[in-house]
């Protein structure tokens, strides 16, 4: 039985979430875009660095591509607000992110925003959950995993720069850029949804100092002596 919370939807792997159920929440949009008529408008597809987040993409992309709905893939993980700031600035109809934000690592989910790139309302989730629990199997329409590539209807963009750049129009970065700020970097590499980060020793902020951890050469012991000799 499908159930969207406060969050989205968000189940074990393996046990409610499954291809199956991707599928059905995304043929249940389509039918509601299509209601709205706001299917050439298209949706937004991005997905997180969790077990299957990437290959859950795919299915709903299938499932979107198949019904006729445009896509804007995002081709490598990406944060959910930048998803979000995704369907705000493409004008696209509904977002759809595949991650389970804070839940343990035996979760995955989906995320659904509306125009705008705000979280879909819980009367919204709810509509589009009872639709996909009346759908079977059959009901889902979708192209082959190989045809995905070659659809006039899909569209695959890394949104990192724009996103950074909307970021800095909101701040005033003359006044951050000369402020002698002292910057304490605490990054926890095991968060997050992408592996780079701007050092501002790199001209983000100059003058700024941010000491990379030291790169230590591999240790390799000295080969043992074969029996015999010397």
């Amino acid at each position: 039985m499908i159930h969207f919370g406060t969050g989205g939807w968000r189940e074990i792997i393996g046990d409610q979430f499954t291809r199956e159920n991707v599928r059905r929440i995304t043929q249940a949009l389509c039918n509601r875009m299509s209601a709205e008529g706001v299917t050439e408008r298209g949706i937004v597809v991005g997905y997180d660095r969790r077990f299957l987040s990437g290959e859950a993409a795919l299915w709903a992309t299938e499932v979107f591509l198949g019904n006729g709905v445009p896509v804007t893939l995002i081709d490598r993980f990406a944060p959910t607000p930048m998803i979000m700031w995704t369907v705000r600035d493409k004008n696209c109809a509904y977002g759809l992110a595949v991650t389970a934000s804070h839940n343990p690592a035996l979760y995955n989910g989906l995320k659904i925003f509306t125009e705008g790139g705000r979280d879909a309302e819980l009367a919204v989730t709810d509509e589009i959950a009872a639709a996909a629990n009346a759908l079977t199997v059959d009901d889902v329409v979708g192209i082959e995993s190989y045809e995905v590539d070659a659809s006039p209807l899909l569209t695959k963009q890394s949104s990192i720069n724009w996103y950074i750049d909307a970021i800095i129009e909101k701040l005033d970065m003359d006044t951050i850029r000369h402020g002698h700020l002292h910057v304490a970097d605490r990054s926890d590499v095991r968060r997050g949804a992408d592996q780079h980060a701007d050092h501002p020793d790199d001209g983000a902020l100059p003058g700024g100092r941010n000491q990379r951890p030291p790169r230590h050469p591999v240790w390799r012991p000295a080969p043992l002596p074969l029996r015999g000799h010397a």
